[in-house]
């Protein structure tokens, strides 16, 4: 179970039914600590698989488990493996991110995701979560339709 947090539409935590059992009675619930490791732990891993929903550059709609957990700021660098610094990026742009020259992904605390792409165009990315205002309904088809010639 994902909990979002209703003022941002933010993934504060996923939780088991355990995990929501105990975090009712103490803290309550948080993403999943920091690990010193290069790889994500499971909870982490859990968590940022629901956080993110699919690959996270802007455009691909690849599901997580074809996905990689690629550190923004890389590990060999100093990048944490933590949850804040990690997001799901499909194989092939997880590669163009490592290896194309002149690309620059930011990640936000938040899960927001700012590329740049080698041309100097920005596109952001945010995790889906849950937001309280609905979408806003797509304008008539009347109204953006172009006249129709037969029938004048």
């Amino acid at each position: 179970m994902a909990v979002d947090d209703p003022a941002t539409g933010e993934t504060i935590a996923v939780a088991t039914p355990a995990e929501l059992k105990k975090g009712a009675a103490g803290p309550g619930l948080y993403p999943p600590p920091d690990t010193d490791a290069y790889e994500p732990t499971a909870a982490q891993k859990r968590f940022l698989t629901v956080r993110d929903r699919r690959c996270r550059m802007p455009g691909c709609r690849r599901r997580p488990g074809r996905c990689d957990l690629d550190h923004a700021d890389p590990h060999d660098q100093g990048g944490p493996t933590a949850c804040w610094n990690l997001c799901c990026l499909c194989t092939h742009h997880h590669r163009i991110k490592t290896l194309a020259p002149g690309w620059s992904l930011t990640l936000l605390r938040d899960g927001t995701l700012i590329v740049r792409t080698p041309a100097g165009i920005t596109r952001q990315t945010r995790p889906p979560g849950w937001w309280p205002d609905p979408e806003p309904d797509p304008p008539w088809l009347d109204e953006t339709a172009p006249p129709d010639l037969l029938r004048q």
